[in-house]
Parts: C-alpha cells; structure tokens; sequence
C-alpha cells in the first residue's frame, strides 16, 4: 500500500473549525522527520507573581527544587538572578509589563518595545497559526491608585508596544486553538456551537472518517487517541465556572473574578497546561508566555488548608526580619511556602505532560521546548528584584544542557533572554541591560 503523504499543517475542517493534527506516519519521511517541519524548538514562559521564598538568598530553596525531582534530567538552575535595571526596581505594578521587554524608557518602564518572545515569534514562527500565545491565569485584582492593572497583569507585547491579549479563561483559548485562525470571524460559529452543546468534533466528523479510511492501523489508533483526548479536554471545559471570561480583556478591559478568589483555579492551571501542550504538539504557535497570576493576585488557595488568609499576594508579604532561616514559625510564611511548592508541583507536572508526548522534531516535545520558569522578586514583602532563582528546563532540541546549576553574581535577567533568543540563531549582542549569554547552560 502506497504511503500517504500529507502536510505537516493538515487540518480538518468544518464549520467555523480548523482542527490542526498531530504527528502522523504520513507527515513524515523515511527518516521519521515531519516533512515540512519548522525545525526550530519552542520557546515558554513561565512565570510566577507575588515573589518567592528562600532559604539561601540568591538560591532555589531546597523544598521547591525537591518538587523538581521527577523531571531532574531535563533541568538547570540559574541562582542570583536580578531584573534591576530592566524592570522599575521595588514596583510590583510594573513588572508584568516590563520584565521580558528591551528598552527601559522614563522611570523604568519599557513603554515602546516588544517582548522577546515576540521578537522569537517573528522571527521564526511568523508563519503559524498564532506565532505567539499569552495567558495569565488571574489578572491582577488591585494595584493602588495611580497604577494600572492592565500593567500589571499583560507580559506580552508585540513590537508596536501594544499588549498580546492576555487568556484567562480555558474555554476561549480553546476555541482560539481549534476554531481557525481569524477567531473574531468564527465567534457566532463558536456561539452555535456553545447554543447547541455540540462539540468541536462533530463539525470535523465527516473529514475525520474521510481521512481515517486513508490512514494505516497505527496512524488511525493515534488520530483517534488525539481526537479523544481532544473531546475529553471539551468536556473538562464544560465543568468549570464562568468566573473568568476575558473576552473583554484586550486593552482595557479585564476579566471579572469573584472577591473571595477563584475555585477553579486548579482545573483552569491544570486545562490551560493541557491546551498550550495540544498547541505546541500541533504546531499552532511556537511561543507562549504562561502566568500563574498577575502581580498582587489574590488569588485564594484553599485547597491548601492554610492558616489565617488564603490570598497569595497577602501571604507574600511575611515579615522581612530574620530572613536567612530565623523567620521559621509565622502563619504567613507557612502559608506561602506551602503555596509556592504547590506551584513548583504543577509545573513538573506541565513538563511531565510534555515528557509524555512524541514531537515531530524526534523525542518528545520537552526535548525540543526551551522554558524559563521565575518570579520577579525575590522576596514578596520588600519587593525585592534582585537575587532571584530561575528554572530552565527543556533541552530546546539539544541546545541546552540539564543538570547546571549556575550563579550569575546578581547580573541581569536579561542575560538568560539573550540566551534564549540566541539559540535560534538570532545573533542579537544585547538585549536589554544584559552584559552577555549564560554559557553554562548551552550544549
């Protein structure tokens, strides 16, 4: 039987619906190379708001890294991180909004200047469906007068300064995924779709039997182990709340959130890891920035069963006297340890989701991502943006190398972005106040 080719970017349409498909024995060659393959890893960001906890300043504290044990392999540690000098320093407000970008204007703030993961979407993923994606799971509740919560809560912007939109809800960047690439055009398609509880499978149903007769006895089980997957993670979306509809949340506007915090917040975490791993393995974007809140989120963990308050911002600030280890009892900082670790949990569990899935570069989609997982303070009380702890993780296709840990002696954060962009073949000298690559963490 004659080997069926197809492109790379084959989707199955229907009604309003582009669904793009993963790695299929037909897309590849005799090597097992995807035929039309970009050939470049993907890049994410992760970001943690309200500020860390340590134990040694400058280091990831033991009881954080140890979560990290599972995914030990694919690791590094870049200790005593400052973002001084790109990000106005001691202003929670502000470093959402300047924390990725170049060019520090008036008081700090990199008003007129892309974020580097568009800077990398331009150049190398321009062509995908959406060459960069930018959530924040829950956008900044207060900031006090004067500031912005838009500042506050949007990491992304193109090159124009304009913010990438920022997706808070699940529901509304899956149907961005899988709805095509003009989302404003198939938004009535999608309402049909909600009005008439359909999912987005039956409008590719026709298509999806059409190809399936073409296909070989291994490809077929994988396209329907994909499209099951796919119907599962709709109907997961059908449980949750509408507690965060950011459908109003470009330049702005923002998405409403109850004043006791969000219930959801594990099943949103847990769906928008699940969507942005079906992003990358289906080649739909290449970049994404990934934020577990906005700055000062208050965002109520109380599955946790923490003490006295349950906002994350509110515990961030623990009292600052005897930080190097005497500070060993208060309710507050019990509270944000448990609450930090819990995150440093979900975040092995989104690098073991993309451990488990095969990549049409070879490997698995781990293997050819690049991720830099930090916070923008170091001490959530102070406000601190020096000496601060980054995971990198990933092995970007073989550019990076696990198992470094590596001090950079308080130099700039931006040290690390150069380095990412660079492993693209960028060949940018600067970025930012940076004063070169981290070496140590390159093949």
């Amino acid at each position: 039987m004659k080997k069926l080719k197809l492109s790379r970017r084959h989707v199955l349409r229907g009604f309003g619906t582009a669904m793009a498909l993963p790695l299929l024995e037909g897309m590849t060659d005799s090597t097992g190379k995807a035929f039309a393959a970009d050939g470049d890893h993907r890049t994410l960001l992760y970001y943690m708001p309200n500020g860390t906890w340590q134990d040694q300043r400058g280091k990831l504290a033991s009881i954080f890294n140890e979560k990290l044990d599972p995914i030990r392999d694919y690791v590094s540690i870049v200790e005593d991180v400052s973002f001084n000098g790109l990000v106005r320093e001691n202003n929670h407000y502000k470093l959402p909004s300047t924390i990725y970008r170049e060019k520090v204007g008036g008081g700090g703030n990199n008003i007129d200047s892309a974020s580097f993961d568009n800077v990398i979407a331009d150049a190398r993923f321009a062509d995908l469906p959406y060459k960069s994606v930018s959530i924040n799971l829950h956008p900044s509740d207060y900031v006090p007068g004067g500031h912005s919560k838009f500042e506050a809560s949007h990491f992304s912007y193109f090159d124009n300064g304009t913010a990438n939109k920022a997706y808070s809800n699940p529901k509304e960047l899956f149907d961005l995924i899988f709805s095509g690439s003009n989302p404003v055009d198939n938004n009535q398609n999608i309402g049909e779709r909600d009005a008439y509880q359909k999912s987005i499978l039956d409008y590719v149903v026709a298509e999806a039997n059409q190809l399936n007769a073409k296909l070989g006895a291994e490809d077929r089980a994988r396209l329907d182990g994909y499209l099951t997957s796919v119907r599962e993670l709709e109907g997961r979306l059908g449980q949750i709340g509408p507690a965060c509809d950011s459908r109003a949340a470009v330049p702005g506007g923002h998405p409403s959130y109850p004043p006791t915090g969000n219930g959801d917040y594990r099943e949103r975490l847990g769906l928008m890891q699940d969507i942005i791993v079906k992003a990358f393995q289906c080649n739909i974007t290449g970049v994404s920035t990934f934020a577990l809140g906005g700055e000062l989120c208050k965002t109520q963990h109380t599955w946790l069963g923490l003490e006295g308050i349950d906002s994350w911002h509110g515990n961030s600030h623990y009292t600052d006297s005897g930080f190097d280890g005497n500070l060993a009892t208060g309710t507050r900082v019990q509270n944000i340890k448990k609450i930090i670790s819990w995150h440093y949990e979900q975040f092995t569990v989104f690098m073991q989701k993309m451990q488990a899935v095969t990549d049409p570069m070879g490997g698995n989609l781990l293997d050819n991502t690049a991720v830099a997982f930090t916070s923008g303070m170091s001490h959530g009380n102070s406000h601190t943006t020096s000496q601060i702890p980054m995971v990198i993780a990933g092995k970007a296709g073989g550019l990076l190398k696990p198992g470094v840990t590596t001090n950079i002696g308080n130099n700039s954060g931006a040290n690390v972005w150069l380095t990412l962009m660079n492993l693209y073949g960028l060949n940018r000298g600067s970025w930012g106040n940076s004063s070169g690559e981290v070496g140590d963490i390159k093949s």
